[in-house]
């Protein structure tokens, strides 16, 4: 007989499915996974997002085209808009064979630049997936779990459905729980209208239900009544008056299991390790100005974060047990009290972290010296436009001039900055594209973003609310009935992205320069990247200019040019640049004098203008050896 405190209940499996990527953990995995223990609940998990580049690694002496980690990262990252990694596991228990299907499908990626070598090792892989699909199954059910609960990002949901279903084939038994954001608002009735063998979507913070919910489950009780928690016989969606769990309190990420299967996996050498970790919850600009486009935060956008300490201690906790020193903040902003809190202690730390956050763009100088002393090497400042009146249609709260300068002070300090230049909102004014495509061609040494249409997501306010913005939704993007079996009902609440018209022109028309432009900064970038700098000497600054979208030059500024031109290192208008120089040189100069000065800087590309008001594009020597010493260059 067990002692009478002995839990004779059977335990949880947590699982991440592809296309989680490689070189990261999953975070909500090694996060329920640490409160299941803490609770005493016994928990296994399953990395089968690195077990996938393992099983491709393994056949790779059996087919003529291997599936490759650099692979893996293309589908997980540059076609998850349109959902490739979902195709790859549309398997005949998630969708019913279809040639017509598979062959539009092709024709849609195709058509959007997806390689022939890359769709072939796609076809192979996908054929292999029952047999990747039994594998899991096995792992999974040698622990024998009563409950398995998987992670739903918008890359992982039909890999997730698929191993659910050779789960319940082999054991009736199990309950299903999904969770994550691909199972927010409709999105999570859809999946379980569409797919009668997940038992549970949890919607919301998962960290306040998964307890009382995984014990009721594992001892063969139905799920408990609780907001955000939904079965076929009864549930609620998720309500913005969820109650919140307190950050502070969460316990330390578990990944040891992932590192685990990494070792074993003879993929070490190829992967290394990113630790995912979370700061804050929702967003705080978010709050005040939600961006138009933004489908972020699903229904709760409210704000919060670590304390500075808590956030410190985890970080130092998962370094010390892995031996890693390069973070992913999963946070959707920074908090602007870490400039006082956090970032210095991280800069005070003596620590060789490397971090990246994403943030908003409005940064002083201050600010970014900040986060280069802190480790925050990679940013992502939401930038978006380089138009003023776009980013006011967007709601960003910052002006095209703050943006060109957060990423002329980044290449300076040796941050990396990834950003996206995102074209056909309502309403946008279509000269501004031929502008920013001559503009771009002043910044061809900065870092280069990618660019691409406007996507309709829900949850925001464009999905919300479409009429407000001139906005007619079509239904779910094109991909989703190439995907799926179901009705038209089900198709929109299983979709995240639709398909919609803006009753204006076609913007692949007015924003083809600006597109040819962005590819060729992109392509030139490496080559751009120190080709313009300036150097100060006694009484004079030397500019020098090699970048491939001018004739290469080399300026030598007398004292009041050089003056003009050390006004505008920040955003000045002319009377603040006649009032530097006036100090500087002991004199005040004329308006036209500062004008003339000024529209030379802008000719030449030095310099960009805005409504009076002129930047500076040109770093300072010393940015060079910066970018090199932090090797932000790679």
């Amino acid at each position: 007989m067990q002692p009478s405190h002995v839990s004779t209940a059977r335990g949880v499996a947590l699982v991440s499915m592809p296309w989680q990527a490689l070189d990261a953990p999953s975070l909500q995995v090694g996060l329920l996974a640490a409160v299941l223990e803490r609770a005493g609940i016994a928990c296994t998990s399953h990395s089968f997002h690195l077990e996938l580049q393992a099983f491709a690694a393994r056949r790779a002496a059996r087919v003529t085209a291997p599936f490759g980690t650099a692979d893996y990262r293309e589908v997980a990252d540059r076609w998850a808009e349109l959902a490739v990694g979902d195709w790859v596991f549309t398997v005949p228990s998630v969708r019913a064979p279809s040639s017509a299907k598979d062959r539009a499908y092709a024709e849609l990626v195709t058509a959007r630049g997806m390689s022939s070598e890359l769709l072939s090792k796609l076809r192979a892989l996908r054929e292999s997936m029952p047999e990747f699909l039994a594998q899991c199954a096995d792992e999974v059910l040698a622990a024998q779990p009563a409950v398995v609960g998987f992670t739903l990002t918008f890359t992982q949901t039909l890999a997730s459905v698929a191993l659910a279903h050779e789960l319940v084939r082999r054991d009736p038994s199990i309950e299903i729980v999904f969770g994550g954001a691909a199972c927010a608002g409709p999105m999570g009735r859809g999946l379980l209208r569409a797919f009668p063998w997940v038992d549970v979507a949890v919607q919301g913070e998962g960290e306040g239900k998964v307890v009382e919910l995984f014990d009721a489950l594992r001892r063969g009780k139905p799920a408990p009544s609780a907001e955000g928690v939904i079965t076929r016989e009864a549930g609620s969606e998720l309500a913005t008056s969820e109650t919140r769990v307190a950050l502070d309190e969460l316990p330390t990420p578990q990944f040891d299991e992932y590192f685990a299967r990494l070792e074993r996996s003879g993929l070490a050498a190829a992967i290394l390790p990113r630790l995912p970790f979370e700061s804050s919850r929702g967003c705080w600009w978010g709050e005040r100005a939600h961006c138009t486009f933004c489908g972020l935060n699903a229904l709760d956008m409210r704000y919060r974060s670590k304390s500075a300490t808590r956030a410190l201690e985890e970080l130092c906790a998962l370094s010390r047990r892995h031996r890693v020193l390069d973070f992913v903040a999963v946070d959707n902003i920074l908090d602007q009290r870490y400039y006082e809190t956090l970032l210095p202690a991280l800069r005070d730390s003596g620590l060789d972290l490397r971090i990246f956050y994403e943030l908003k763009s409005n940064l002083t100088r201050e600010q970014v010296r900040l986060l280069r002393d802190a480790g925050v090497r990679k940013i992502q400042p939401g930038l978006e436009s380089l138009s003023t009146p776009i980013l006011k249609l967007m709601r960003k709260g910052v002006t095209a001039l703050q943006n060109i300068r957060v990423l002329r002070w980044c290449r300076e300090d040796g941050i990396d900055v990834a950003w996206n230049l995102i074209f056909g909102f309502p309403g946008e004014p279509v000269a501004e594209y031929a502008r920013m495509a001559d503009l771009s061609r002043s910044l061809v040494h900065l870092a280069a973003p990618h660019t691409g249409p406007l996507v309709l997501d829900r949850f925001s306010p464009y999905h919300d609310r479409p009429a407000e913005f001139g906005i007619t939704v079509l239904g779910p993007r094109n991909y989703y009935p190439l995907l799926y079996d179901a009705d038209g009902q089900t198709l929109s609440e299983l979709a995240y992205s639709f398909e919609h018209e803006t009753g204006g022109p076609d913007p692949r028309g007015y924003t083809e320069e600006l597109r040819s432009v962005l590819a060729q900064w992109r392509r030139d970038e490496p080559r751009n990247r120190h080709a313009l700098y300036f150097r100060r000497g006694p009484g004079f600054t030397s500019i020098y200019d090699a970048r491939t979208t001018v004739q290469a030059a080399h300026y030598v500024l007398e004292p009041f040019e050089s003056a003009v031109f050390a006004a505008i290192d920040d955003v000045a208008s002319v009377d603040g640049v006649r009032a530097h120089v006036a100090r500087e040189l002991g004199r005040a100069p004329s308006e036209a004098d500062v004008r003339r000065a000024l529209g030379e800087f802008v000719e030449a590309r030095l310099a960009v203008e805005e409504h009076g008001r002129f930047l500076s594009l040109v770093p300072p020597l010393e940015a060079r050896s910066a970018i090199r010493a932090t090797g932000a260059e790679s």
